[in-house]
């Protein structure tokens, strides 16, 4: 009975730092992992860490670019989701990335299938979500001043209207908001494989993240992330579908 009465006292000992501990999280909107309202799959893994540790996770939505600067200036504490082992060398300088992650795939989107030659990308204006402008251009070689950024939302309007040659970005975020749209004949192709998770900042968030990834390790992850593959499985490329079975719905 002593024995387990320590035990208990270790464990309870071991979370209680982090018991009451509420942490800033910033996260770009990434539909329909990451709702604009902040709903989504993402909000569903963090529940579940709240959950299991009693941490109090304040999510705020903003553009990628905008989270990076809130982590990186000690305004909040973590942002997501981030392309692990993708970013530039100059967010490594600073920010350290959870354990966990899930695969994403990124796709070209285009109205013309020419438009999805990677070899001729160079020659597209190409739409992007807000702060990822950068992060394209150094992963396709594609100049900055090439990639128009604004919300998933206003670019796939762009797209149907020809005011953007091509859309890249996430594929069930673009496959959910094209469907939402009603916008047809869209043709894909993916360009990469990236896998997407969480980080903090490097310094002032060393302790926070070897807790995460201990209960990231803990929880049931694939229950909460398992909707999304479906998008993994579909083909490398062709024309978007817009049947509401294609759909990744959130559980209610």
């Amino acid at each position: 009975m002593k024995s387990r009465f320590l035990i208990l006292l270790l464990f309870a000992l071991h979370w209680l730092p982090l018991g009451a501990q509420e942490v800033e999280v910033r996260l770009e909107p990434f539909p329909p992992l990451v709702n604009e309202d902040g709903s989504g799959l993402a909000a569903e893994l963090l529940a579940e860490l709240e959950q299991a540790s009693g941490l109090k996770f304040n999510i705020r939505i903003m553009p990628y670019s905008r989270a990076k600067h809130e982590v990186r200036m000690g305004a909040a504490d973590m942002l997501g989701p981030v392309p692990l082992g993708k970013e530039t060398d100059e967010f490594y300088g600073w920010a350290r990335e959870l354990d966990w992650h899930f695969d994403t795939r990124s796709d070209l989107y285009a109205l013309e299938p020419e438009n999805l030659d990677p070899d001729n990308l160079e020659a597209l204006i190409i739409g992007v979500p807000r702060g990822n402008g950068e992060f394209f251009s150094e992963l396709t070689g594609v100049p900055v001043d090439q990639f128009r950024e604004s919300s998933l939302t206003n670019l796939a309007r762009m797209l149907a209207t020809g005011r953007v040659d091509a859309l890249l970005f996430e594929r069930a975020s673009t496959f959910d908001t094209l469907s939402r749209l009603g916008i047809e004949g869209v043709h894909y192709r993916n360009l990469f494989s990236i896998p997407a998770g969480f980080a903090v900042h490097g310094e002032n968030g060393r302790e926070l993240a070897e807790e995460l990834d201990v209960m990231l390790g803990e929880i049931d992850s694939l229950s909460v992330t398992s909707a999304y593959q479906r998008f993994l499985e579909l083909p490398d490329e062709g024309v978007v579908s817009l049947s509401s079975d294609e759909r990744l719905r959130i559980p209610q």
